[in-house]
């Protein structure tokens, strides 16, 4: 028994064309992820080492576990000059006691205290701002107290991407592996956007970058007037100002095993929600051709999986249908799987034909969250200077 009345013969060879040209498409951009991740991003690997001193910039905010944990490792990294610049964002643990003894062994380290100030709120922006003022040096990189370095040559590798008068370095940041259904999906989330991010920057199609591995120069932010432009979003001191400032002529991207960052993710649905959503919110202000990729690439999804459906409900040339997903999955697995190794970061490549349809959904639902909620209040930032 047909589902789909046989008044509309030829309306199902019409879907399944369509699903083809859609399937071929999502080929070719599996295969151009490949190709730029694992040989294409290699030219910024060969540049000469520069001879330059570096600030690592590390944001804290009541997370002194996390500091005890993995700051050693930024201490230790094996490069010839650097300091190590703490920003403690008016935290209530005992973190300020912490960094201060630590001083005492790493002469290297430096550690900022912002105050909670009862009058005048303050973001991630502003702790950044100090961090930048306060920095020594003129080549600066960022990261979180939640962060852990794969190796102590992460500097060191970092530190490549500003050959050649570059100003702003890309870093590979994955998420640590955990338990249960929402860190998996949590984890892929974050390691498809990171190749669909630095495959665009790579390409010179658009720049975004994540603050948990990125670098630029103190030079570039002072010119371009840091975040003076979307100060009043409390997010996106990463994706916003790289997308603001970043040219094919001033930016790298490093993709080296032992230059990844790995990070903990949130082990709650509403605290990733609420993550999700500040992210939503700083996209608004991205640029309109940045806006334009991302939104193309999603209407491609969902249209990918309406067509699906609508060839399924035809009940017609299912073994073309079956031939043409075993094909997409086959690529699409080969080419997570290649890049994971290159990675070397564990992905449950197998299941990332079961996480897309999800993860393409709860986006969805989050962006709708966002746009129907109220407007989110203003409050009295700390004046930007």
């Amino acid at each position: 028994m047909k589902i789909i009345p046989s008044e509309l013969p030829y309306l199902s060879d019409v879907f399944l064309i369509v699903f083809a040209a859609l399937t071929f498409l999502f080929i070719i951009k599996h295969i151009n992820l490949l190709y730029t991740l694992l040989y294409k991003s290699t030219q910024f690997l060969n540049y000469p080492a520069p001879k330059i001193p570096i600030s690592i910039i590390i944001y804290s905010q009541n997370q002194l576990n996390y500091l005890k944990t993995n700051l050693p490792l930024f201490l230790n990294q094996k490069y010839h000059e650097f300091e190590v610049l703490v920003v403690n964002d008016s935290s209530v643990d005992d973190t300020e006691f912490y960094l201060n003894d630590l001083e005492k062994e790493y002469p290297h380290l430096k550690k900022i205290l912002i105050q909670e100030d009862p009058v005048f709120a303050h973001t991630k922006k502003y702790a950044t701002l100090i961090g930048v003022k306060t920095a020594k040096f003129e080549h600066m990189i960022f990261t979180d107290s939640y962060s852990i370095p794969e190796t102590d040559l992460w500097l060191q590798t970092m530190s490549l991407g500003f050959a050649n008068n570059k100003q702003v370095v890309l870093g590979f940041s994955s998420y640590i592996k955990g338990k249960g259904f929402l860190n998996n999906l949590i984890r892929y989330d974050l390691f498809i956007r990171s190749c669909r991010y630095l495959t665009a920057a790579i390409n010179n199609q658009f720049y975004i970058g994540l603050g948990m591995n990125l670098g630029y120069t103190k030079s570039l932010f002072y010119k371009n007037k840091g975040f003076a432009n979307h100060y009043h979003i409390p997010a996106g001191e990463d994706i916003l100002f790289v997308n603001q400032v970043a040219t094919k002529d001033n930016i790298s991207v490093i993709i080296s095993k032992e230059a990844i960052i790995h990070s903990t993710p949130k082990n709650k649905y509403a605290e990733w929600k609420h993550q999700k959503i500040q992210y939503y919110q700083a996209y608004s202000k991205l640029k309109f051709s940045t806006k334009s990729f991302l939104k193309f690439d999603v209407l491609i999804q969902i249209l990918f999986y309406f067509i699906l459906f609508a060839n399924l409900l035809f009940l017609k040339n299912m073994l073309i249908v079956l031939i043409i997903i075993l094909v997409k999955l086959t690529i699409q697995g080969l080419t997570l799987y290649f890049i994971s190794c290159k990675t070397n970061k564990q992905n449950n490549i197998i299941f990332s034909s079961f996480y897309n349809p999800i993860l393409l959904a709860v986006n969805v639902l989050f962006k709708f969250r966002y746009l129907t909620s109220k407007k989110i209040k203003s409050k009295n930032y700390k004046k930007y200077t």
